[in-house]
Order: C-alpha cells, then sequence, then structure tokens
C-alpha cells in the first residue's frame, strides 16, 4: 500500500491510522509518502507494484473536511462499484472483529 495526502492537518492522523490498519488486518507494508499530489501517488503506486494507493484529500471541499481515494495496482481511480463493495465492508462490524482477532 502506498499512501499520500494533502496539506490537511487530518491527513497526519489518517494515513497514520489506514497504514496500522492495513499492516494489522493483511500484514501488509505500508509506505508512507507524505505530502502528495495525486499524479505522484498514481505512479508511485503502478511502478512499486503496490496492490493498492490511497490518497487522503478532499481538494475541493472544505479544509476541516478530508476523504480518501483508492487507486488500483494499475494507479487508476477504482470503479464505484469496487469503492461500494469496500465501504460495505468497512460497515460490517464482524469485518473488524475478524481483523482484530488475527
Amino acid at each position: 500500500m502506498v499512501i499520500g495526502k494533502d496539506t490537511r492537518l487530518s491527513g497526519y492522523m489518517i494515513e497514520n491510522a489506514v497504514g496500522c490498519w492495513f499492516y494489522c488486518c493483511w500484514y501488509g507494508r505500508s509506505f508512507i509518502r507524505g505530502l502528495s499530489q495525486h499524479l505522484l501517488l498514481q505512479l508511485l503506486t503502478r511502478s512499486m507494484r503496490a496492490d493498492i494507493g490511497v490518497m487522503i484529500s478532499a481538494s475541493h471541499n472544505a479544509y476541516q473536511d478530508n476523504g480518501i481515494k483508492l487507486f488500483g495496482p494499475d494507479g487508476f481511480k477504482l470503479s464505484d462499484k469496487i469503492e461500494v463493495n469496500i465501504e460495505r465492508l468497512l460497515d460490517e462490524r464482524t469485518y473488524f472483529a475478524t481483523c482484530t482477532s488475527k
């Protein structure tokens, strides 16, 4: 997983939470890039052969808002269908219980 963020203060907390969550649930390694542009994160995701890229940003929203955009191994944004499935998994409490029991 490659993780990048914009300059919003909440991004620092979110990037560590996402990295820890990925490690705990899948024993995967995370590369935290820090401040990044979307395009750089997309290129890094592809060139590092990462399973997923995570951009923490809400570029067109107010400064106190933040969001997460996911990129596939090819560096392109995941389809809406895949994102809906991920959101559904994250909403299921049993998923987190499975994660924390490893």
